[in-house]
């Protein structure tokens, strides 16, 4: 009897070999693109986090003229008011906002700068 109470205390006491995988907080990406926004009409900087937009921001009429920032913004994705904020929402449900919510980010470095 004492011997199987030392046995069923190893086994308690060894972990499984699943149990070595501990978990480890995710770091999110942050990352920028050029897109246009409103119908097309706005020139914008869009931050995303793990590829779901959470903010932007405006850029300046000048900015139309710079042939690569178009070029940039045309290979992606045109915004409209209501997807920014739908996905916002849904990052917001997620507790997962960076801007709203403490996580651990990869490079915080791209969050925007007046904020």
């Amino acid at each position: 009897m004492l011997r199987q109470s030392i046995i069923g205390e190893e086994l308690r006491n060894t972990p499984h070999k699943y149990q070595e995988n501990r978990f480890v907080p995710m770091k999110y990406l942050i990352t920028t693109s050029y897109a246009w926004y409103n119908r097309g009409e706005q020139l914008i900087l869009l931050y995303c986090i793990q590829n779901i937009p959470f903010t932007f921001d405006e850029l300046p009429e000048i900015s139309k003229q710079n042939p690569e920032i178009i070029e940039k913004a045309n290979s992606e994705r045109s915004w409209e008011v209501e997807d920014l904020y739908n996905a916002s929402r849904y990052l917001i449900m997620e507790e997962c906002h960076p801007l709203m919510n403490e996580i651990e980010l990869e490079n915080p470095e791209l969050m925007p700068a007046d904020l």
